[in-house]
């Protein structure tokens, strides 16, 4: 005799309670675009009219969006990087010369322009690459003798 099969109950897919979501799909490739142009998640935000913490939401639970968002603020940053350590280091680029007559352009030239290293840029970069830094912290030991008080002392005590 066969024993009868237990039913096992269907496991129901829960409703979603609450709002739909306002994301859509395509606010991932705007979201990397927007971030190639410097944009935060404060920025984000504003161009998808939703707030900071629905920008933060969507970074956390979807995965392109994330991913689109990192990797535009990465570009970006790289970029930057890249800018700085030029300007850092001092570079050369052409540049075009025009010479002009009565309004008239006479001649026109393509020349290497040389701009020298800035040493605002290289502390710049020092300070947030190597966590370099301006001060230094000196530490003192020993004893102070501090002959000023020692002569005020003497002076009033006469």
């Amino acid at each position: 005799m066969k024993t009868p099969k237990k039913k096992t109950p269907k496991k129901k897919t829960p409703k979603k309670v609450g709002r739909p979501t306002l994301y859509r799909e395509e606010y991932a490739k705007l979201a990397k675009k927007f971030c190639l142009l410097s944009a935060t998640n404060e920025k984000l935000a504003q161009c998808f009219e939703v707030s900071v913490p629905t920008i933060d939401k969507w970074i956390r639970e979807i995965p392109e969006f994330s991913c689109a968002v990192k990797e535009g603020k990465e570009l970006a940053d790289a970029e930057i990087a890249e800018a700085l350590y030029h300007r850092a280091r001092g570079y050369q680029c052409k540049e075009t010369k025009v010479a002009t007559h009565e309004g008239m352009i006479t001649d026109t030239q393509e020349v290497d322009k040389h701009y020298p290293p800035d040493t605002r840029a290289a502390q710049f970069w020092l300070m947030n690459r190597q966590k370099w830094r301006l001060t230094q912290a000196v530490e003192h030991s020993g004893e102070v003798n501090h002959k000023l008080m020692d002569m005020i002392e003497e002076a009033q005590g006469t």
